[in-house]
């Protein structure tokens, strides 16, 4: 009732191999990284410290999630992250259909698909490394707190710049070490475009050496071209056919006065016959 799958162990030391366990990577860091900014976003909470050296009488206040944050950044890491987790899912999933010779999926189809999304995910994490390392450095604290304006600073420079400029023991306000894991979230991401870029050279390694044998076994298997080549080989063959039986119905005509047929050959008349014919002729139209 269930068919026994054979797995060939020496595939383990070839290329698809080596997509298996970057694409395992790859997803392990994405899991991370989705981890890291969800520990971030746990000091964005709706609190509010008294200003330091201020009194209640003037009601100032620092939010610990103010409206001036540039979420951009953290949205391109969890995007990188979720692309990263795409393509290791592909890779992966090429690699075991690549061991297992499972048919009902094309691997020629799906090869190329790793190809396409694994390049497309190195080159959005490239992206997205550049704009979060322009908005990282475009942070800056202005003279008067209540100066900046929306979109001016990332969360990295938030907590990791802005706030322990007016509280130094901003960690504790945290209650973990929230500069920290910014930090390691965005140095998670270049990881992540690394190992993007070595996938994506992998798959196009492989499609590339895979091009020659599926064009080979495209030939030799595709049902549809045997099956065309089969018809033109039998249309042929009636063809033939049709012509020799017409060449035997129709036997050739040869130039010869002896092979010409008994209705085109001439009869030779007797003299005395011709003689009498014209006589009788002229007897009958002399009275006229």
């Amino acid at each position: 009732m269930f068919k026994k799958v054979q797995v060939d162990f020496r595939r383990c030391a070839s290329l698809p191999f080596a997509i298996f366990v970057t694409s395992l990577i790859l997803i392990l860091l994405a899991v991370a990284e989705f981890l890291l900014q969800t520990q971030l976003g746990q000091a964005f909470r709706n609190l509010a410290v008294q200003y330091p050296n201020s009194s209640l009488a003037e009601w100032r206040f620092v939010s610990f999630n103010p409206d001036f944050i540039d979420d951009g950044t953290s949205i391109s890491i969890c995007a990188a992250a979720t692309f990263g987790l795409i393509a290791g899912g592909v890779g992966i999933a090429w690699a075991a259909v690549n061991w297992w010779r499972i048919t009902r999926i094309s691997i020629k189809r799906l090869g190329i698909m790793m190809c396409i999304i694994s390049s497309a995910n190195a080159i959005l994490s490239i992206g997205f490394m550049i704009y979060i390392s322009v908005s990282e450095a475009k942070g800056a604290i202005p003279e008067q707190w209540d100066d900046l304006k929306d979109g001016a600073i990332t969360r990295e420079y938030y907590v990791c710049t802005a706030l322990p400029f007016l509280y130094p023991d901003a960690e504790r306000l945290f209650g973990f070490p929230a500069c920290d894991v910014a930090k390691a979230g965005r140095y998670e991401l270049f990881v992540i475009v690394c190992v993007s870029a070595v996938l994506a050279a992998f798959s196009i390694i492989q499609v590339r050496q895979k091009r020659r044998e599926w064009n080979i076994e495209e030939q030799t298997w595709d049902p549809e071209r045997r099956h065309g080549e089969k018809t033109k080989m039998f249309s042929n063959v009636m063809a033939q056919m049709k012509t020799k039986d017409k060449a035997a119905s129709n036997p050739p005509i040869s130039n010869t006065p002896w092979a010409q047929s008994p209705a085109t050959t001439p009869v030779e008349k007797p003299a005395a016959a011709v003689r009498a014919q014209r006589s009788s002729l002229y007897g009958y139209y002399q009275p006229l």
